[in-house]
């Protein structure tokens, strides 16, 4: 699953910020979204993240990624960005 996080307006995002991300995933990725390794990315517009998941089905892993997107956005880190998730086949 290939997430995206744009930064809002007037916030630079950097290497940092990209861990902080994928911590912050890890950090609420309980055992019920089935996250198995993050690759987490500066970009130009904020981070680039892939989400690797374990799911029977391409549904099934958005549906996860979903969940844990909406679990760890409570935390406040990622609410300096808009997410969208992009799923990969």
């Amino acid at each position: 699953m290939y997430l995206s996080l744009v930064a809002v307006k007037g916030r630079a995002s950097n290497a940092a910020d990209a861990c902080l991300v994928q911590d912050t995933l890890w950090a609420h990725a309980t055992s019920r979204y089935g996250l198995e390794h993050i690759l987490a990315r500066e970009s130009a517009d904020g981070v680039d993240a892939v989400l690797f998941l374990r799911a029977g089905t391409a549904a099934g892993a958005l549906a996860q990624a979903v969940g844990l997107l909406s679990v760890a956005s409570a935390a406040g880190v990622l609410s300096h960005y808009s997410a969208t998730l992009h799923p990969v086949e």
